[in-house]
């Protein structure tokens, strides 16, 4: 083995022995005059030092009886024990008021500007596996929109790493 190949070696095992790994996931959201009462986002293992950055835009509503509710809309977390008992339940409560799921937000807590938008980070209370949704109980309802979700975890609580989508 060649001096350099030891340096080499000596060097990557360093690195991946010294530097604790950073997960993240990006998701781009482009929903369009979407009626779907459930859209799963993405399931993601957090940490203890686990956060969900959303950057939404460009949100509408619209329905074809009246103006929809707009605290019927909005983002869940679920664990997969919680996401089993739900789903032996899901015909009779909205995911939105199920009160083992984590509710994020719902669209009463976007802006009422003209573009409806919304910019928040989240802390995770309950670290390990949890699968993301989206939640639509309007159920004459479609609903549009654009945005970035980032699920992450850090090192240290502060130090994110995320990287570009590819």
């Amino acid at each position: 083995m060649t001096i350099l190949a030891k340096i080499l070696t000596v060097v990557l095992l360093h690195f991946f022995l010294f530097v604790a790994p950073s997960t993240a996931e990006i998701i781009s959201l482009n929903l369009r005059s979407n009626n779907r009462h459930k859209i799963l986002i993405s399931e993601f293992k957090f940490s203890n030092d686990g956060y969900i950055s959303f950057v939404i835009s460009s949100v509408t509503a619209t329905s074809t009886s009246s103006r929809p509710d707009t605290s019927r809309f909005g983002f869940i977390l679920q664990s997969p024990k919680v996401r089993n008992r739900f789903e032996f339940q899901q015909n009779t409560i909205c995911p939105l008021d199920f009160k083992l799921n984590t509710l994020l937000f719902t669209f009463q807590d976007l802006s009422h500007d003209p573009q409806t938008s919304f910019n928040k980070t989240y802390t995770i209370t309950n670290p390990g596996m949890n699968s993301l949704f989206f939640v639509n109980c309007n159920y004459e309802s479609v609903v549009t929109m654009d945005g970035r979700v980032a699920l992450y975890n850090t090192n240290d609580g502060t130090t994110k790493t995320i990287y570009p989508e590819s």
